[in-house]
């Protein structure tokens, strides 16, 4: 598989704002950064400066405890996202009580108010 499909990146390059956060898991983050640009929460360790700015570990296990914990969304907003994506394959179907930009068949970006 190779990188995200293309009307989830017009749906971010529409609707998400250069420079805004979002948030998602740290494979589907590091591919929409290559994508779009917006700022993302984390991405794979191997792919980010171990530095106590940076905190990669930390990141990555907040990017998880997100997803298994079903979306409490204070983790979000610590990083000061405006948007969550979430990618059903990697991250489970988790479903959040927002407004959502773009729905399709593995993916959904939700706005976060």
């Amino acid at each position: 598989r190779l990188g995200l499909p293309q009307k989830l990146v017009n749906a971010v390059r529409e609707n998400v704002r250069k420079g805004d956060v979002v948030f998602s898991d740290p494979l589907t983050a590091y591919e929409l950064g290559a994508f779009a640009p917006v700022y993302v929460n984390s991405a794979p360790t191997s792919h980010v400066a171990n530095t106590k700015a940076n905190r990669p570990t930390a990141r990555v296990k907040d990017a998880l405890r997100f997803f298994r914990d079903a979306g409490r969304l204070s983790v979000p907003r610590r990083y000061g996202a405006r948007w969550v994506l979430v990618d059903r394959q990697r991250a489970g179907n988790v479903r959040l009580g927002l407004p959502r930009a773009y729905v399709g068949s593995r993916y959904v970006l939700y706005r976060l108010p």
